[in-house]
């Protein structure tokens, strides 16, 4: 029978950690990306009306 390897608390933490990085680049990228197609979709919006005036 092989014998499993368990992680140590500070292996599971140093995991836990890299984990909620990831995920706060993600959600700082996916902000960023949300605000450059608000602010591209606000100026087509802004053309637009000058267009019709």
């Amino acid at each position: 029978m092989k014998r499993r390897r368990t992680k140590t608390y500070e292996q599971e933490l140093k995991c836990i950690c890299d984990n909620k990085a990831v995920e706060d680049y993600k959600l700082e990228r996916a902000k960023a990306e949300g605000i450059k197609l608000g602010e591209a979709k606000g100026k087509a919006e802004a053309k637009k009306e000058k267009i019709l005036q």
